[in-house]
């Protein structure tokens, strides 16, 4: 079949012929460059799919952490998972309050720790439950006393305890509350630049709402990766369930 032109090409022809010059190409969506910013300090690690899965997981935590919170304050605790974001791990150190308070964990045998956040309002004011006040957040930068500490160190435990549950149908792990800082700047769990995933977490005690944090290096995770896919969690979930 011939090709037939149209009029806005004849046009085109016509006017070369009489210009003596070639025909310029017309420009069309396809011949545009597109160009569009990349940064690889953060470069994303983890696909949507991956991140599906890590969000249930943590659901199911939160849903055990608003349990185990509420047993241990004696008032209504409600935990649930508001975000997830992959980062290069200093622009969390960054993003943090220069005084917060922050458990380190191991979770064997999986390589190197996470972190779990308490925000300052967060854990002050669990302290004032936990001691039989009404949950006022005082905020002291000027440190956390003995007792302060060993109760945050039973709440960060009981978290860590909490953590292993919810993960179990993922991988078994040993899951070890090692230390807790308040400076963010003196947190090592990865270099500068390594990406991790911040699950921030909703947290509403009593009357009021703070958050939490939970962040994970992707090199602690590469090994579950393959373990991620939407097929090999459905084999583990019972429709209507909770992952065990």
């Amino acid at each position: 079949m011939e090709e037939v032109l149209s009029q806005a090409e004849i046009d085109e022809l016509l006017k070369t012929l009489t210009s003596g010059g070639p025909p310029k190409p017309m420009a069309t969506e396809t011949t545009k460059e597109r160009v569009r910013p990349y940064d690889f300090k953060r470069a994303l690690r983890f696909s949507k799919e991956q991140l599906r899965s890590l969000n249930r997981l943590n659901e199911y935590f939160a849903r055990l952490l608003s349990t185990a919170f509420s047993a241990a304050l004696r008032t209504y605790v409600h935990v649930t998972l508001a975000a997830a974001d992959q980062v290069p791990f200093e622009e969390y150190v960054l993003s943090a309050p220069k005084f917060t308070v922050v458990g380190v964990f191991t979770a064997s045998p999986l390589k190197g720790r996470f972190l779990v956040e308490f925000s300052p309002t967060m854990a002050f004011g669990m302290l004032d439950h936990y001691l039989g006040g009404p949950g006022i957040a005082e905020v002291k930068e000027s440190g956390l006393t003995e007792i302060e500490m060993r109760i945050l160190e039973m709440l960060f435990r009981r978290t860590g305890e909490n953590f292993r549950e919810a993960w179990q149908s993922l991988a078994d792990l040993d899951v070890q509350h090692e230390a807790i800082e308040t400076n963010p700047q003196f947190l090592q769990i990865a270099s500068p630049n390594d990406i991790v995933v911040v699950f921030s977490f909703q947290v509403k005690i009593g009357e009021t709402t703070t958050v939490m944090n939970v962040v994970l290096p992707h090199f602690m995770l590469e090994p579950l990766m393959p373990k991620l896919s939407a097929r090999h969690m459905l084999e583990g979930f019972q429709e209507g369930d909770d992952p065990r």
